[in-house]
């Protein structure tokens, strides 16, 4: 799977992940999520629990990316940059972020190559 996002005059971010199992996702969660996001998570049940997961994890990592930021370093928060979720294909979790100050307008095209 591969994403591309094109924008003029802002800074965005994209990421994308398929919707599998994450093992250890209530850890990792705990280490790169405030606090809040890492308890909602504790609430759901399992197959609920990894595709919020999933979902918030590509969040972060798009507005991360927008500020060319890694994971580990300082986070961005979600009113520094709006992150807006799709599913680019079935069985695929994406969204992409813009700073929270932007315009944007979003469409997306999908090319199977068939």
């Amino acid at each position: 799977m591969a994403l591309l996002a094109i924008a003029r005059g802002v800074e965005v971010g994209i990421d994308v992940e398929r919707d599998r199992d994450v093992p250890n996702r209530l850890a990792m969660a705990r280490r790169v999520f405030p606090a809040a996001v890492a308890d909602e998570l504790a609430r759901l049940d399992d197959a609920a629990q990894n595709h919020a997961f999933l979902s918030a994890w590509t969040a972060m990592e798009a507005r991360q990316k927008a500020f060319g930021r890694g994971i580990f370093e300082r986070r961005v928060e979600d009113h520094d940059a709006r992150a807006f979720g799709f599913s680019p294909a079935p069985g695929w979790l994406a969204h992409v972020a813009v700073v929270a100050a932007s315009k944007m307008e979003f469409r997306y095209f999908d090319h199977t190559g068939s």
